[in-house]
């Protein structure tokens, strides 16, 4: 049997009561608006916000998810203490060298300086400093130092990279090097992936510009009266 509008809006009203009981928060908005699901509210982390989106996605059974749940830390502590816990997290995560990254914490608004040995060790600190709470902001201007012998050795590096990050298929996103510039290339689900790569890839000190050809699996329209958002999320069905 088909559900009716109604059954609809108490169907998505139970799974925004769930999710919002399952993550610890206080109220969470869901609506269907130009065939995707949009997701509303407020929580406290980067980490609870990604949450979020792949519980509701299942409880939902949505194909399509845009995640406009705004991070709004509940305790904001000075920055002593946030670079006290950010560095303890650092040293927990095992792809990241915790001595060659540098912080700069004002408030709830954390730098990452340094260099990494790769673009998945650059991703994990990134992830480890968004897990600490009392973070709002994270600016991520950390370097990867080059370990690849050869062209073919970076793209190889890059492509693996690109694909953990980016929580892509193996092979989904190509790299040619040609003389320091680095050609994307392959089929990606979203926008903000396709622009995550190429800012990714411009990371490493052995890239010197990009050219990004990655195509979109579907072309994606925003909603009728709402902007484009970086955070549409496409799911397999």
């Amino acid at each position: 049997m088909t559900a009716s509008p109604a059954d609809e809006g108490t169907s998505l009203e139970s799974v925004a009561e769930a999710a919002a009981r399952t993550l610890g928060v206080d109220r969470l908005r869901l609506f269907m608006l130009g065939g995707a699901l949009h997701i509303e509210g407020a929580v406290p982390s980067f980490r609870q916000k990604k949450a979020a989106a792949e519980l509701v996605g299942l409880l939902a059974g949505a194909d399509r998810l845009v995640n406009r749940l705004r991070v709004a830390p509940r305790d904001v502590r000075a920055g002593p203490a946030v670079a006290r816990r950010i560095q303890a997290a650092l040293e927990q995560e095992p792809d990241v060298d915790a001595a060659t990254v540098q912080l700069e914490v004002g408030d709830d608004v954390v730098e990452l300086l340094g260099t990494v040995s790769s673009l998945s060790a650059r991703c994990a600190a990134e992830r480890a400093v968004w897990s600490v709470g009392g973070v709002a902001s994270v600016v991520n201007r950390l370097r990867v130092a080059s370990t690849a012998a050869s062209a073919d050795d970076l793209a190889r590096q890059l492509e693996a990279d690109l694909c953990a990050c980016l929580s892509l298929p193996v092979g989904t996103a190509r790299a040619d090097i040609v003389g320091g510039t680095v050609y994307l290339k392959g089929i990606v689900p979203s926008p903000y992936q396709r622009l995550a790569a190429e800012d990714l890839v411009r990371a490493h000190e052995m890239v010197h510009e990009v050219v990004n050809s990655l195509a979109l699996t579907t072309p994606l329209q925003a909603a009728p009266g709402l902007p484009a958002d970086e955070h549409t999320q496409e799911r397999a069905s």
